[in-house]
């Protein structure tokens, strides 16, 4: 029993040994089939990563060509890029030198700079004084010119005053010359043939005058005086005659010589020399009431500093001469005005173009200057032109203008200019010859004054003025 037992037990034992063998086979068949799988996967790969290699062996081999062919363009370009080295090393040399001499060149441009930057501050210091002395000479001119303004006023006032009065007188002595004529005309019939042949006279005189105008003005103004000295009826015959007697000499005189006549010396009367060059007409003269021989005298009485316009200046030489002088522009207009309000007056005014910058460059004398206007009288600086001018409104009228036939020679010595203003008539002469006589109405007073266009710098120095009154 024992024996079948173990016989049993060694059966069972096989068997479940043979059950595990089974189980073994089969596991370990199944990973063999597993592991036959995975080598045939395998082997797919290995074929696929063969073909891989023998491709990654082409790749390689063209990479190698592409390789060698960079490396012998680096080689090139490490040869060019050498040479290009070395020209920039040689072009930084140059480089270098040169910003050295730039450096010196501005080293010295600095220093020029400092200089011219010292100089300027200098000049704007010295500019900075001369506006502040220019500011004291207007101030002190508005001052003068205020002044002068209100004697203008006191003027004007007395002037309306003396106006009045002279009206007043006017009428009186018309009614006096209402008398004195009806008394002139009883005189008169008791000396009917002296009368006659004076009359004669008169009119032969007259007949023979080149002048109609100048001479009927000449007797109008005899007759007034005339006229005005009958006091009474006493002895109106032989005052009459008298004065008649004056004027045929004065027209006598007056036909044979227009232009005025050439001799020196003060004298009073009908027929008047001064002491200028120019000979003033057969015209009642009376006092010399303004003169200047020495601006310097009285330096404040006409103005001096820059023209308003920039166009020049006015000042006062160290000899006394008042001196117009333009500054380098395009064109210059200098224009100053002072001396008395004048009516009629006989005017003499030396002059010396110092410096004609342009020949036809003209000088003005202007009178009976008021704030509406003026007579201009222009000579050009060469001597050779002359012009009558008005000014009205806003703009200057020629009245009328010539050349000169036989000019100065001497242009830069002293050059008399002359201006004889008497009523409506207004005569210019230069150095004693008379230049031109015009007559208008526009401005019976006013001041005068002196001015100047040029189209290049140009200087006129004014040496004296004379003016008389004419009675």
């Amino acid at each position: 029993m024992e024996n079948r037992a173990s016989i049993y037990g060694g059966f069972i034992v096989a068997g479940i040994a043979i059950v595990a063998l089974f189980f073994l086979y089969t596991t370990t068949n199944q990973e063999l089939s597993d592991t036959q799988s995975d080598l045939d996967v395998a082997e797919d790969t290995i074929s696929e990563q063969t073909t891989s290699i023998a491709n990654l062996d082409g790749d390689l081999e063209t990479s190698y060509a592409e390789a060698t062919t960079a490396a012998e363009s680096a080689a090139d370009a490490q040869a060019t890029l050498e040479a290009d080295l070395a020209s920039a090393e040689e072009d930084t040399a140059n480089t270098e030198a040169t910003l050295e001499a730039n450096a010196t060149a501005a080293a010295e441009a600095a220093a020029e700079a400092a200089d011219a930057q010292a100089t300027l501050e200098a000049d704007l210091a010295s500019a900075e004084e001369d506006t502040a002395n220019a500011e004291a000479t207007l101030e002190a001119n508005a001052t003068a010119a205020a002044e002068a303004a209100a004697e203008a006023a006191d003027a004007q006032a007395t002037l309306e005053a003396d106006l009045a009065s002279a009206e007043d007188d006017v009428a009186n002595a018309e009614a006096t010359l209402e008398a004195n004529a009806t008394a002139a005309a009883e005189a008169a019939a008791e000396a009917a043939d002296a009368q006659a042949t004076l009359v004669s006279e008169v009119n032969a005189a007259v007949d023979a005058s080149n002048d109609a105008q100048a001479t009927a003005s000449a007797l109008s103004g005899e007759v007034f005086n005339l006229q005005s000295q009958l006091s009474d009826s006493e002895g109106v015959v032989a005052d009459l005659q008298s004065q008649l007697d004056s004027a045929n000499a004065e027209i006598d005189s007056f036909s044979s010589n227009d232009a005025a006549p050439a001799d020196s010396g003060m004298s009073g009367g009908d027929g008047v020399t001064t002491g200028g060059a120019t000979v003033v007409p057969n015209v009642p003269i009376g006092a010399l009431f303004y003169t200047v021989d020495n601006f310097n005298d009285d330096p404040e009485a006409w103005f001096t500093g820059i023209d308003n316009g920039d166009d020049g200046s006015f000042s006062i030489a160290s000899n006394g001469n008042y001196i117009l002088e333009s500054f380098d522009v395009e064109f210059a207009v200098l224009e100053t005005s002072h001396g008395p309000v004048v009516n009629d007056f006989y005017m003499e005014v030396d002059v010396i173009p110092g410096e004609c910058g342009a020949t036809d460059a003209l000088f003005a004398v202007d009178v009976r200057n008021t704030v509406d206007g003026a007579y201009y009288f222009f000579v050009s600086c060469d001597l050779e032109y002359w012009s009558a001018n008005v000014f009205v409104g806003d703009g200057l009228q020629n009245i009328t203008e010539g050349f000169i036939d036989s000019p100065p020679t001497d242009y830069d010595s002293v050059q008399t200019i002359s201006i004889l203003a008497q009523g409506n008539q207004l005569t210019l002469y230069l150095d004693g010859i008379e230049l031109t006589r015009i007559v208008d109405s526009t401005y019976i007073e006013g001041i005068i004054g002196f001015a100047m266009l040029t189209e290049a710098i140009t200087r006129f120095e004014i040496d004296a003025i004379r003016i008389w009154e004419i009675q």
